[in-house]
């Protein structure tokens, strides 16, 4: 084999980040739809980046809350996005123990509905940030951002994740 091109660098790119708290993320609804979701066969429990359970990585694409509750709370970030689509949302929970590896998404945008006070936080270490996983915190990110967390100390954790695509053609 010959190689013909080879680049090892670093490069710069914008990205967005976006830490808020709505008003309800619905809990008490999501949070037994979750249960439910890491018992059923199509489940990703302990084999993603997410190092605890987890529902299939399409089981809240067509639920009605869900769904309406992003729609709500991207409008309420005041960007003008348009044309996205979801493409992948799945609920979560870790407990003491548990982690999520550090990764990126191939998405355009990816974002995260915390349910339950936690005392753990989601890092971001391109831009040496960490978020406090609190009940009713929205995290809206670049899916390009590393993102990770530190084993759980106590408690339980529960969220929804997200992956959207921006459908204009660049």
């Amino acid at each position: 084999m010959i190689i013909q091109t080879h680049f090892d660098v670093q490069i710069s790119t914008q990205v967005l980040f976006i830490e808020s708290l709505i008003e309800n993320c619905n809990d008490n609804y999501f949070i037994p739809l979750i249960e439910e979701g890491i018992k059923n066969q199509d489940n990703c429990n302990y084999w993603t980046n997410v190092k605890g359970q987890m529902t299939s990585f399409t089981y809240f694409n067509k639920n009605e809350t869900f769904c309406k509750l992003l729609a709500k709370t991207i409008r309420n970030l005041n960007i003008p996005f348009i044309n996205l689509q979801l493409s992948e949302a799945w609920g979560f929970k870790c407990r003491p123990g548990e982690y999520t590896a550090e990764h990126n998404h191939m998405f355009d945008y990816s974002g995260i509905f915390y349910l339950n006070d936690t005392d753990a936080t989601i890092d971001f270490p391109q831009i040496n940030k960490s978020v406090k996983c609190l009940k009713n915190k929205f995290v809206f990110f670049s899916g390009i951002m590393l993102h990770g967390t530190k084993r759980l100390v106590k408690d339980t954790k529960y969220g929804i994740a997200f992956n959207l695509t921006n459908n204009i053609k660049k």
